[in-house]
């Protein structure tokens, strides 16, 4: 569990977006499950996916549920070329900043679109991740208590970011991945964002019935570390 009162990322920081392609059968993915966090993964997934039907946001942070629900009013009332400037100013910025509700790490993002926010690199992906923000529901509350209510073997995918590394679910970890496992659709496939070593992550997996289909593996680099956190990203599916 997380602490409700905690800030908010305002945008990701996690650089998954060159990892989207190492995926097969995106095309198969019609309902999404996932942590909601700034919305930027499910963003970046829906402005190159139109097969997807519905999308399920949770995060137990209230100000995570606002963040994701003010960036999509915002959007759908902006055009890329007012987005884009609105986001490389300045004053806009430092007055987020200012609030402190968000983490000062949450505009960095923007200087490397490439990588962590794909859909506001062309105009074409940000409108049609426009079109597509009716399939988007935003639940406020815990992750694995909400994924109780849904139906077995309902997602296709279900998108975790630092959940497993969490004390609070790893002392739980295989009751909470049987769970997990049990509401992936057959060919269902889990993301698993983490900080821990990524093969130690992958044994924990293997043996509560997952096998990896692939894997982005990132240590720590004292380089990089000034605008990289150095998660890996696992891609599994249940056997």
């Amino acid at each position: 569990m997380t602490n409700k009162n905690l800030p908010a990322w305002f945008f990701t920081n996690e650089a998954l977006v060159n990892f989207l392609p190492a995926w097969t059968g995106r095309e198969e993915i019609r309902k999404i499950y996932g942590i909601a966090g700034g919305g930027d993964f499910v963003f970046n997934f829906l402005a190159e996916a139109n097969q997807v039907e519905t999308v399920t946001l949770v995060d137990i942070r209230p100000l995570s549920c606002l963040t994701v629900k003010t960036k999509i009013d915002l959007f759908k009332r902006s055009s890329f070329t007012e987005i884009n400037n609105l986001l490389a100013d300045k004053v806009w910025q430092k007055s987020l900043k200012k609030t402190k509700q968000w983490y000062p790490d949450s505009f960095k993002p923007l200087t490397r679109k490439a990588e962590y926010l794909s859909y506001l690199t062309s105009e074409e992906k940000f409108e049609n991740l426009k079109k597509q923000f009716s399939k988007i529901k935003i639940v406020e509350g815990d992750f694995l208590e909400k994924l109780k209510s849904f139906d077995d073997d309902y997602f296709d995918l279900i998108y975790t970011s630092d959940i497993f590394d969490h004390e609070n679910y790893c002392s739980c970890r295989a009751e909470n991945l049987k769970l997990v496992r049990s509401k992936m659709s057959k060919n269902g496939s889990l993301l698993v964002v983490t900080q821990n070593q990524s093969r130690e992550m992958i044994k924990i997996f293997e043996a509560n019935g997952f096998q990896p289909k692939a894997c982005e593996a990132h240590c720590f680099n004292i380089f990089k570390a000034f605008w990289r956190y150095d998660y890996s990203f696992l891609l599994l599916e249940k056997i």
